[in-house]
């Protein structure tokens, strides 16, 4: 885990963060998700995220993984650069832009937009942006954290 420090300026950007959405990830992503509504654990009947097919039928040209995983991403990200700040007082937004497909290469970069004094510490709020490997932007949101 990262300590983040109170006097970082406003506009910082910390470093970014690249995953690759491996077909492995999006399937247990979908059957463990399929399995908490099931009530036990069993196997996702064919979707646009296990399923190159029936993802073909729909009208994609790959795998499209679930916008969870990426956000998903980004909360583990404030968790490592915030710690009990992000645990105790943090919040997170997303909207997913455009889909994300197997083997894409996603790049999570945070910006520092404004810091609030609040009690104690100081909430950070940040923009998010994720990428692609072709620098088309997937998923936005924000996100924010205290720091004492």
């Amino acid at each position: 885990m990262t300590q983040t420090t109170r006097d970082l300026p406003v506009g910082h950007q910390f470093p970014p963060i690249t995953k690759l959405m491996t077909p492995e990830r999006m399937a247990v992503f979908s059957d463990m998700e399929h399995s908490t509504c099931a009530g036990h654990f069993q196997l996702a009947p064919p979707n646009i995220h296990n399923d190159l097919e029936f993802a073909k039928s729909e009208g994609f040209p790959n795998l499209v993984a679930d916008g969870l995983i990426t956000t998903y991403w980004v909360e583990a990200t404030m968790r490592d650069l915030f710690g009990v700040g992000y645990y105790k007082g943090g919040k997170l937004m997303t909207k997913y832009i455009r889909p994300v497909y197997v083997d894409d290469e996603i790049t999570i970069k945070l910006v520092l937009k404004e810091k609030v004094p609040e009690g104690n510490a100081i909430r950070f709020d940040l923009e998010i942006n994720c990428f692609n490997q072709k620098d088309e932007l997937v998923t936005v949101g924000t996100a924010s954290a205290l720091v004492s």
